[in-house]
C-alpha cells in the first residue's frame, strides 16, 4: 500500500470508536475521572472529538469551567499530535518570500554554520 494510506500503529483519531475516545480521556493526564464516562454516554467517536468545542462538551454534561478548559486543551494537543510535524503556513507573498530567503541562506551557508532565525 502507498505510504500515505497505510495505517500506523496508532489509527488516526478520526477512526476512533467511542470506547477508544473514552480510553484516551482516561489515559490523558489532567482530564478528570468523570469525563471518559460522559464521552462514552454521549457516543462521542474520534471524528466528533476532533471538532468538539466548549458548548458540545456542556451538552454531554461536562460543565465545570476547569474541566472544560482541561478537556479542550487535551483535544487541542491531540489535534496537533495527529498533524505530526506538519506546519501550516499562511499562503501570502510575505510568508513565501521569508521561506525563499531562508532556503537561499541555507544554500549559501556552510553545513555546520549557525543560521540566524
Amino acid at each position: 500500500a502507498p505510504r500515505w494510506t497505510r495505517a500506523g500503529p496508532r489509527r488516526s483519531v478520526e477512526h476512533w470508536d467511542c470506547e477508544r475516545v473514552a480510553r484516551w480521556a482516561s489515559d490523558t493526564k489532567n482530564i478528570p475521572s468523570e469525563v471518559p464516562q460522559k464521552l462514552l454516554d454521549g457516543n462521542i467517536d474520534g471524528a466528533a472529538l476532533l471538532v468538539f468545542g466548549r458548548d458540545d462538551l456542556k451538552e454531554i454534561g461536562i460543565t465545570h469551567p476547569g474541566t472544560l478548559a482541561k478537556v479542550l486543551s487535551a483535544i487541542h494537543d491531540l489535534k496537533n499530535s495527529t498533524l505530526g510535524n506538519v506546519v501550516l503556513v499562511e499562503q501570502s507573498a510575505y510568508c513565501f518570500g521569508k521561506m525563499i530567503d531562508q532556503l537561499r541562506l541555507r544554500a549559501m551557508s556552510q553545513p555546520d554554520e549557525e543560521l540566524p532565525p
